[in-house]
């Protein structure tokens, strides 16, 4: 029996995991194929048109080095860094070094609040925001390290702002998403510990909460919330970590944050990216406030299809770009 259980539980995880990057057999795309003779074949991962034309989705669109260049967020910084683009000042944790000589090299070089977080990860995990203190930084260095020894850690400091994704697809800006912070609304019955639980502000659960941020607001997991009342739960906007998501139109983006947007891929060897990006205003220049915090090579469509309007028409531009461009790229 306890061997079905483990089977059971595995079968539970690995069928419920969030797939990365754009899942070309979602049911809006499989309706789009067929209403467009397009023939999709999973195991050689082609899509083929009506013409006999076919298109690799095996890498996502990128190549090789363009991966590489996303997958380490201490890289994909230095790289932005060395091109003038904006990113928050930041060091890599040395592993082999004291934990003093760190937080020397951190005094000097940035400034609180700061930012600790895996140099590869996505979803939000294991990133912790708005830290204050050595004491705070340090418990949360050695919770990564002792979740896996040999974790690179990347520092930066913590930019104030709003939380956009962008997704940039073959020169082109595909959609643009602002992610709120993760919150619940209390009804004056339930617990906080009930409300996260049954959160209803986001398609996906809270998995990251900042017990800081709870402190702040006077909540612990068994206050009872009042009625309407919102407690914010992370600082942490992502999408797959509860975050509510809003359509933000392009033309209401500035146009230099635009150009500056199709150059992060240029200069990192990526077609298809999601750029995290934080500003208090996108209709400011990047150059004024604005700072890319992460460059995602296998970014989600789901979010920006989840918040598009005339979805059939999103799916349909998508794919014909897709073939209009010859957009495709393997490697081994």
């Amino acid at each position: 029996s306890i061997v079905l259980i483990i089977i059971v539980l595995l079968y539970y995880f690995t069928s419920n995991k969030i797939q990365e990057g754009v899942v070309f057999g979602m049911p809006y795309f499989l309706e789009h194929y067929k209403e467009n003779n397009i023939d999709l074949d999973k195991k050689n991962q082609l899509l083929i048109s009506s013409n006999g034309q076919k298109i690799s989705y095996k890498n996502h669109f990128n190549s090789k080095q363009g991966d590489i260049n996303c997958n380490d967020k201490a890289l994909t910084s230095s790289i932005l860094q060395k091109n003038n683009i904006n990113v928050p000042r930041f060091i890599v944790w040395d592993n082999n070094s004291s934990n003093q000589t760190n937080l020397n090299k951190i005094n000097t070089q940035l400034n609180y609040p700061l930012v600790a977080k895996p140099t590869k990860g996505t979803q939000g995990y294991g990133v912790k925001t708005n830290i204050t203190d050595e004491k705070d930084l340090l418990n949360h260095i050695q919770y990564l390290l002792k979740r896996r020894k040999n974790e690179k850690i990347i520092i930066e400091e913590y930019k104030i702002g709003d939380n956009y994704r962008i997704m940039v697809f073959n020169n082109e800006i595909i959609g643009v998403v602002k992610r709120d912070l993760p919150y619940v609304t209390g009804d004056g019955k339930y617990n906080l510990e009930y409300l996260i639980k049954e959160h209803k502000h986001s398609k996906y659960k809270i998995h990251n909460v900042d017990l800081n941020m709870l402190r702040e607001q006077n909540v612990e997991y068994e206050t009872i919330i009042p009625l309407n009342k919102k407690i914010y739960l992370s600082k942490v906007s992502n999408y797959h970590n509860g975050a509510p998501i809003h359509n933000i139109p392009v033309e209401s983006v500035h146009p230099e944050n635009i150009e500056m947007f199709k150059k992060v891929n240029q200069v990192l060897d990526v077609k298809l990216s999601g750029i995290d990006f934080i500003t208090t205003n996108m209709a400011l220049p990047y150059y004024l406030e604005g700072v890319i915090i992460e460059v995602n090579e296998r970014p989600d469509l789901q979010i920006h299809y989840d918040t598009t309007e005339n979805k059939k028409e999103f799916i349909s531009k998508y794919i014909n770009k897709i073939f209009k461009e010859n957009i495709s790229y393997e490697y081994i």
